[in-house]
């Protein structure tokens, strides 16, 4: 026996593996291509079930751009070859995406400054923001139940408070 939400969850799938049907009489261009799957991230799948508000939104948006900018590692400031001073004297900034780095784990550390560095709210971030998993996801994973799904959108509800006062949206 199956569960309602098993059966939406399978109905939906079907919707979305086959290809919808022309609405029209016959046309002269049949498309019969499957569509692309598109994959909603994590916030969004939150936002779309109403577990969480546009402001929360907004800062599980901010954390995972910080976070994915600093899983970039190893970006040293470059200079251009074309510097107009001679023996390349410049004192240019460096390049764009290693100042990105550096202020994203500014920006990064701040917010986790202001979680007081909780291991179970910077995770359920990282997962559910950064890597942009479901809670479904994560908690498949690490082998949980939907209790631990629950608790994992508690945490993260609580967590996006934080961070909401934290950016000021």
């Amino acid at each position: 026996m199956t569960s309602v939400a098993q059966r939406k969850r399978t109905k939906r799938a079907a919707r979305t593996l086959t290809p919808a049907a022309p609405r029209s009489a016959p046309s002269l261009v049949v498309d019969n291509a499957p569509r692309p799957i598109v994959r909603e991230s994590g916030l969004d799948w939150l936002l779309a079930r109403k577990r969480i508000t546009r402001s929360h939104h907004a800062a599980g948006e901010r954390w995972g751009a910080h976070f994915r900018l600093c899983l970039v590692d190893g970006l040293s400031p470059l200079r251009s070859c074309l510097n107009d001073s001679p023996r390349g004297g410049a004192t240019g900034a460096g390049f764009a995406p290693a100042a990105a780095e550096a202020e994203a784990r500014d920006a990064r550390a701040k917010a986790m400054a202001a979680l007081a560095h909780q291991p179970d709210m910077i995770a359920a971030l990282d997962a559910v923001c950064g890597r942009q998993q479901t809670p479904w996801e994560r908690i498949k994973e690490t082998g949980g139940k939907q209790r631990d799904v629950e608790e994992l959108q508690t945490t993260l509800r609580i967590a996006l408070d934080l961070l909401r006062a934290h950016y000021r949206l």
